[in-house]
Protein backbone atom coordinates (compact mmCIF):
# COMPACT_ATOMS: atom_id res chain seq x y z
CA UNK A 1 0.00 0.00 0.00
CA UNK A 2 1.30 3.52 -0.79
CA UNK A 3 2.08 5.76 2.15
CA UNK A 4 0.01 8.70 0.84
CA UNK A 5 -2.48 8.36 3.68
CA UNK A 6 -1.99 11.92 4.88
CA UNK A 7 -3.04 15.20 3.34
CA UNK A 8 -0.64 17.71 1.86
CA UNK A 9 -1.78 20.07 4.63
CA UNK A 10 -0.46 17.59 7.23
CA UNK A 11 2.78 17.21 5.31
CA UNK A 12 3.22 20.98 5.08
CA UNK A 13 2.49 21.39 8.79
CA UNK A 14 5.15 18.81 9.65
CA UNK A 15 7.66 20.44 7.31
CA UNK A 16 7.07 23.84 8.90
CA UNK A 17 7.64 22.41 12.38
CA UNK A 18 10.87 20.76 11.29
CA UNK A 19 12.17 23.61 9.10
CA UNK A 20 10.64 26.86 10.38
CA UNK A 21 13.19 28.97 8.52
CA UNK A 22 11.82 27.88 5.14
CA UNK A 23 8.00 27.77 5.34
CA UNK A 24 5.97 25.87 2.75
CA UNK A 25 2.23 25.90 2.23
CA UNK A 26 0.05 22.92 1.35
CA UNK A 27 -0.36 24.38 -2.17
CA UNK A 28 3.35 23.76 -2.73
CA UNK A 29 2.90 20.13 -1.74
CA UNK A 30 -0.08 19.89 -4.08
CA UNK A 31 2.07 21.26 -6.89
CA UNK A 32 4.85 18.76 -6.10
CA UNK A 33 2.48 15.78 -5.96
CA UNK A 34 -0.95 15.73 -7.60
CA UNK A 35 -0.14 18.56 -10.06
CA UNK A 36 2.93 16.72 -11.36
CA UNK A 37 2.05 14.27 -14.18
CA UNK A 38 4.97 12.05 -13.10
CA UNK A 39 3.78 11.70 -9.51
CA UNK A 40 2.67 8.34 -8.11
CA UNK A 41 1.17 7.80 -4.68
CA UNK A 42 4.06 5.53 -3.71
CA UNK A 43 6.45 8.47 -3.99
CA UNK A 44 5.36 9.63 -0.50
CA UNK A 45 7.02 7.61 2.27
CA UNK A 46 5.65 8.22 5.76
CA UNK A 47 6.58 7.33 9.33
CA UNK A 48 3.91 7.26 12.05
CA UNK A 49 3.78 7.05 15.81
CA UNK A 50 0.37 5.51 16.22
CA UNK A 51 -1.85 7.70 14.03
CA UNK A 52 0.53 10.64 14.25
CA UNK A 53 2.65 11.60 11.25
CA UNK A 54 6.20 12.03 12.54
CA UNK A 55 8.19 11.95 9.33
CA UNK A 56 7.90 11.81 5.56
CA UNK A 57 10.07 11.74 2.46
CA UNK A 58 9.00 12.64 -1.07
CA UNK A 59 10.99 10.51 -3.53
CA UNK A 60 10.36 11.58 -7.13
CA UNK A 61 11.07 10.35 -10.64
CA UNK A 62 10.48 11.82 -14.09
CA UNK A 63 8.17 9.29 -15.73
CA UNK A 64 7.18 11.03 -18.94
CA UNK A 65 8.71 11.02 -22.41
CA UNK A 66 9.79 14.48 -23.54
CA UNK A 67 12.42 15.29 -26.14
CA UNK A 68 15.66 16.30 -24.44
CA UNK A 69 14.66 14.91 -21.01
CA UNK A 70 16.08 11.43 -21.61
CA UNK A 71 18.92 12.12 -19.16
CA UNK A 72 16.41 12.30 -16.31
CA UNK A 73 15.10 8.77 -16.87
CA UNK A 74 17.71 7.21 -14.57
CA UNK A 75 17.68 10.02 -12.00
CA UNK A 76 15.80 10.10 -8.71
CA UNK A 77 15.14 13.03 -6.40
CA UNK A 78 14.74 13.12 -2.65
CA UNK A 79 12.63 16.20 -3.19
CA UNK A 80 11.58 16.88 0.40
CA UNK A 81 12.03 15.25 3.79
CA UNK A 82 10.84 16.23 7.26
CA UNK A 83 11.06 14.73 10.74
CA UNK A 84 9.07 16.07 13.68
CA UNK A 85 11.40 17.91 16.10
CA UNK A 86 10.45 15.56 18.95
CA UNK A 87 11.64 12.58 16.87
CA UNK A 88 14.88 13.99 15.53
CA UNK A 89 18.24 12.45 16.49
CA UNK A 90 16.58 9.05 16.90
CA UNK A 91 17.63 7.60 13.56
CA UNK A 92 14.33 8.39 11.86
CA UNK A 93 15.91 10.72 9.31
CA UNK A 94 18.48 8.10 8.33
CA UNK A 95 15.69 5.54 8.07
CA UNK A 96 13.69 7.77 5.72
CA UNK A 97 16.76 8.42 3.56
CA UNK A 98 17.33 4.68 3.31
CA UNK A 99 13.68 4.02 2.43
CA UNK A 100 13.74 6.73 -0.24
CA UNK A 101 16.96 5.38 -1.78
CA UNK A 102 15.64 1.82 -1.85
CA UNK A 103 12.38 2.96 -3.41
CA UNK A 104 14.12 5.05 -6.08
CA UNK A 105 16.49 2.21 -6.93
CA UNK A 106 13.55 -0.15 -7.44
CA UNK A 107 12.01 2.54 -9.65
CA UNK A 108 15.11 2.48 -11.87
CA UNK A 109 17.18 5.38 -10.51
CA UNK A 110 20.95 5.04 -10.31
CA UNK A 111 21.58 8.43 -8.72
CA UNK A 112 19.73 10.52 -6.13
CA UNK A 113 19.73 14.33 -6.07
CA UNK A 114 18.54 16.31 -3.05
CA UNK A 115 15.92 18.86 -4.10
CA UNK A 116 15.68 20.31 -7.58
CA UNK A 117 13.07 17.89 -8.91
CA UNK A 118 10.50 18.68 -11.56
CA UNK A 119 7.82 20.74 -9.77
CA UNK A 120 10.38 21.44 -7.06
CA UNK A 121 10.12 23.48 -3.87
CA UNK A 122 13.83 23.68 -3.07
CA UNK A 123 16.79 23.95 -5.44
CA UNK A 124 18.89 21.88 -3.04
CA UNK A 125 19.50 21.57 0.68
CA UNK A 126 19.03 24.92 2.46
CA UNK A 127 22.55 26.09 3.29
CA UNK A 128 21.89 26.52 7.00
CA UNK A 129 19.81 23.37 7.43
CA UNK A 130 21.03 20.96 10.13
CA UNK A 131 20.02 18.18 7.71
CA UNK A 132 23.26 18.82 5.79
CA UNK A 133 25.15 16.77 8.36
CA UNK A 134 22.63 13.94 8.13
CA UNK A 135 22.91 13.73 4.36
CA UNK A 136 26.71 13.88 4.51
CA UNK A 137 26.68 11.00 7.00
CA UNK A 138 24.42 9.09 4.60
CA UNK A 139 27.05 9.32 1.86
CA UNK A 140 25.88 12.35 -0.08
CA UNK A 141 28.38 14.65 -1.75
CA UNK A 142 27.14 17.80 -0.04
CA UNK A 143 28.53 21.00 -1.55
CA UNK A 144 30.51 23.11 -1.69
CA UNK A 145 28.63 24.61 -4.66
CA UNK A 146 25.91 27.06 -3.67
CA UNK A 147 22.97 28.42 -5.65
CA UNK A 148 20.61 31.18 -4.61
CA UNK A 149 17.10 32.51 -4.91
CA UNK A 150 17.50 36.25 -5.49
CA UNK A 151 14.82 38.87 -4.87
CA UNK A 152 14.00 42.55 -4.99
CA UNK A 153 11.16 44.95 -4.19
CA UNK A 154 10.01 45.95 -7.67
CA UNK A 155 7.91 48.95 -6.63
CA UNK A 156 11.02 51.11 -7.04
CA UNK A 157 12.19 49.39 -10.22
CA UNK A 158 13.18 51.75 -13.04
CA UNK A 159 13.87 50.40 -16.51
CA UNK A 160 17.59 50.93 -17.25
CA UNK A 161 18.30 53.25 -20.18
CA UNK A 162 20.57 50.67 -21.74
CA UNK A 163 17.69 48.20 -22.29
CA UNK A 164 16.09 50.26 -25.04
CA UNK A 165 19.45 50.88 -26.66
CA UNK A 166 20.39 47.19 -26.57
CA UNK A 167 17.04 46.15 -28.05
CA UNK A 168 17.35 48.73 -30.82
CA UNK A 169 20.93 47.70 -31.59
CA UNK A 170 19.91 44.02 -31.78
CA UNK A 171 16.83 44.82 -33.86
CA UNK A 172 14.42 43.00 -31.58
CA UNK A 173 11.16 43.82 -29.82
CA UNK A 174 9.37 42.37 -26.79
CA UNK A 175 5.93 40.89 -26.23
CA UNK A 176 4.02 38.72 -23.78
CA UNK A 177 2.73 35.31 -24.86
CA UNK A 178 -0.26 34.59 -22.65
CA UNK A 179 -1.92 31.23 -22.05
CA UNK A 180 -5.15 31.33 -20.07
CA UNK A 181 -7.16 28.24 -19.19
CA UNK A 182 -5.26 26.20 -21.72
CA UNK A 183 -6.00 28.52 -24.67
CA UNK A 184 -3.30 30.76 -26.09
CA UNK A 185 -4.32 34.30 -26.89
CA UNK A 186 -1.85 34.14 -29.79
CA UNK A 187 -1.48 30.56 -31.06
CA UNK A 188 1.12 31.49 -33.66
CA UNK A 189 3.25 33.22 -31.02
CA UNK A 190 2.99 30.20 -28.74
CA UNK A 191 4.03 27.89 -31.57
CA UNK A 192 7.02 30.14 -32.34
CA UNK A 193 8.02 30.15 -28.69
CA UNK A 194 7.95 26.35 -28.40
CA UNK A 195 9.86 25.98 -31.67
CA UNK A 196 12.51 28.30 -30.25
CA UNK A 197 12.59 26.41 -26.96
CA UNK A 198 13.05 23.02 -28.63
CA UNK A 199 15.88 24.41 -30.78
CA UNK A 200 17.75 26.38 -28.12
CA UNK A 201 16.87 24.77 -24.78
CA UNK A 202 15.76 21.19 -25.45
CA UNK A 203 14.83 19.35 -22.28
CA UNK A 204 13.61 20.51 -18.93
CA UNK A 205 13.09 24.22 -19.63
CA UNK A 206 11.11 23.43 -22.75
CA UNK A 207 9.03 20.85 -20.92
CA UNK A 208 8.31 23.28 -18.08
CA UNK A 209 7.28 26.11 -20.41
CA UNK A 210 5.11 23.76 -22.51
CA UNK A 211 3.46 22.46 -19.34
CA UNK A 212 2.80 25.98 -18.04
CA UNK A 213 1.29 27.03 -21.37
CA UNK A 214 -0.96 23.98 -21.54
CA UNK A 215 -2.25 23.67 -17.98
CA UNK A 216 -5.77 24.91 -17.49
CA UNK A 217 -5.91 26.02 -13.87
CA UNK A 218 -4.13 29.37 -14.09
CA UNK A 219 -2.54 31.79 -16.55
CA UNK A 220 0.96 31.15 -17.82
CA UNK A 221 2.93 34.18 -18.95
CA UNK A 222 6.10 34.14 -21.02
CA UNK A 223 7.96 37.27 -22.08
CA UNK A 224 9.79 36.95 -25.41
CA UNK A 225 12.14 39.03 -27.49
CA UNK A 226 11.62 38.65 -31.21
CA UNK A 227 13.54 39.41 -34.38
CA UNK A 228 10.92 39.56 -37.07
CA UNK A 229 8.88 36.42 -36.46
CA UNK A 230 11.64 34.50 -34.68
CA UNK A 231 11.96 34.30 -30.89
CA UNK A 232 15.48 35.05 -29.67
CA UNK A 233 15.00 35.23 -25.87
CA UNK A 234 12.43 34.28 -23.25
CA UNK A 235 11.61 34.66 -19.58
CA UNK A 236 8.85 32.71 -17.86
CA UNK A 237 6.80 35.05 -15.68
CA UNK A 238 4.85 33.92 -12.60
CA UNK A 239 2.38 36.42 -11.13
CA UNK A 240 1.52 36.23 -7.44
CA UNK A 241 -0.65 33.20 -6.72
CA UNK A 242 0.31 31.33 -9.90
CA UNK A 243 1.84 27.82 -9.60
CA UNK A 244 5.35 29.06 -10.38
CA UNK A 245 5.31 31.46 -7.41
CA UNK A 246 3.77 29.12 -4.83
CA UNK A 247 7.02 27.78 -3.41
CA UNK A 248 7.67 31.12 -1.66
CA UNK A 249 4.08 31.76 -0.57
CA UNK A 250 4.92 30.82 3.02
CA UNK A 251 7.28 33.80 3.12
CA UNK A 252 4.96 36.22 1.33
CA UNK A 253 1.49 35.38 -0.09
CA UNK A 254 1.87 38.14 -2.69
CA UNK A 255 5.29 37.18 -4.00
CA UNK A 256 5.80 36.88 -7.78
CA UNK A 257 8.61 35.18 -9.70
CA UNK A 258 10.60 35.07 -12.92
CA UNK A 259 12.38 32.08 -14.42
CA UNK A 260 13.75 30.31 -16.29
CA UNK A 261 15.39 32.87 -18.57
CA UNK A 262 17.31 32.18 -21.76
CA UNK A 263 18.81 33.82 -24.86
CA UNK A 264 19.49 32.10 -28.19
CA UNK A 265 23.15 31.23 -28.64
CA UNK A 266 23.52 33.41 -31.73
CA UNK A 267 22.19 36.44 -29.84
CA UNK A 268 24.14 36.17 -26.62
CA UNK A 269 26.52 38.95 -25.65
CA UNK A 270 24.16 41.69 -26.87
CA UNK A 271 22.55 42.61 -23.57
CA UNK A 272 19.36 40.68 -24.35
CA UNK A 273 19.51 38.58 -21.17
CA UNK A 274 19.42 41.69 -19.03
CA UNK A 275 16.75 43.17 -21.29
CA UNK A 276 14.34 40.23 -21.03
CA UNK A 277 14.66 40.13 -17.23
CA UNK A 278 14.09 43.89 -17.08
CA UNK A 279 10.99 43.60 -19.28
CA UNK A 280 9.62 40.75 -17.16
CA UNK A 281 10.30 42.74 -13.98
CA UNK A 282 8.57 45.80 -15.40
CA UNK A 283 5.59 43.66 -16.45
CA UNK A 284 5.17 42.29 -12.91
CA UNK A 285 5.50 45.79 -11.49
CA UNK A 286 2.62 46.88 -13.75
CA UNK A 287 0.63 43.95 -12.37
CA UNK A 288 1.10 45.54 -8.92
CA UNK A 289 3.66 42.99 -7.76
CA UNK A 290 5.65 44.14 -4.75
CA UNK A 291 8.29 41.47 -4.38
CA UNK A 292 9.79 39.31 -7.16
CA UNK A 293 12.09 36.32 -6.78
CA UNK A 294 14.30 34.54 -9.33
CA UNK A 295 15.28 31.06 -8.21
CA UNK A 296 18.16 28.63 -8.53
CA UNK A 297 20.97 30.80 -9.85
CA UNK A 298 24.63 31.52 -9.22
CA UNK A 299 24.61 34.61 -11.47
CA UNK A 300 24.57 37.08 -8.61
CA UNK A 301 26.44 39.83 -10.46
CA UNK A 302 24.17 39.55 -13.50
CA UNK A 303 20.89 39.84 -11.58
CA UNK A 304 22.49 42.38 -9.26
CA UNK A 305 22.62 44.82 -12.19
CA UNK A 306 18.82 45.00 -11.94
CA UNK A 307 18.78 45.29 -8.16
CA UNK A 308 18.19 41.62 -7.32
CA UNK A 309 19.99 40.55 -4.14
CA UNK A 310 20.85 37.11 -2.71
CA UNK A 311 18.10 35.77 -0.46
CA UNK A 312 17.84 31.99 0.10
CA UNK A 313 20.90 29.81 -0.46
CA UNK A 314 21.13 26.09 -1.15
CA UNK A 315 23.84 23.44 -1.25
CA UNK A 316 23.72 21.04 -4.20
CA UNK A 317 24.06 17.39 -3.17
CA UNK A 318 23.79 13.98 -4.79
CA UNK A 319 24.67 10.31 -4.32
CA UNK A 320 25.28 7.40 -6.66
CA UNK A 321 23.26 4.34 -5.67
Amino acid sequence: MPDLTVSTAEMAALWNRSAPGHPLTYEVLDEMTSADPSFEAGDVLCEFEGDRLVGFALAKRFRRAFLGCEKFQSLGWLALMAVHPEYQRRGLGRKLVGRAEAYLKIQGADRVVLGGSFHHALAGVPERSPARALFANCGYDVGPKLVWDVQRDVRSFVMPDRVGADLAAAGVSGRMVVSRYGMSVEPEATAALLEFMHAEFPGRWTRDVAFALSRGDSPGLVATLEEGYSVVAFAQVHPAGSPGALRWRGFDPEIAAIGPVGVARAHQGKGLGLAIVALATEHLKRMDARRVVIDWTDLLDFYGRLGYQPWLSYVLAQKTL
